[in-house]
């Protein structure tokens, strides 16, 4: 878990052929795309499901990137993931 600059942010709730973005629990979602300081140029790629993504540039977020082939993408942590991530972090002080 690290914590991000957003430089830029792009979002579509549309596939390529213009069919909404739709879950298998068929409900709306949006592919987003950002690039961070610490990454320069390179676009980062997840999906949001909760509703209109409250990103902006300048915005600092605490996302995971893991690469996936020849690009990266982001997952948004939850509150669970962030408690475990400090407990283990905890325990390699120890």
């Amino acid at each position: 878990m690290q914590e991000y600059t957003i430089k830029r942010v792009s979002t579509s709730d549309k596939k390529a052929d213009g069919t909404p973005l739709i879950s298998r629990a068929n409900k709306p979602f949006l592919k987003v795309g950002i690039q961070v300081a610490e990454y320069g140029e390179t676009w980062i790629n997840g999906l949001w499901f909760d509703g209109p993504c409250p990103w902006k540039e300048g915005d600092k977020v605490d996302i995971e990137v893991e690469p996936n082939g020849d690009f990266l993408n982001f997952k948004v942590l939850s509150q669970t993931d962030k408690l475990w991530s400090a407990y283990n972090d905890l325990l390699k002080r120890v």
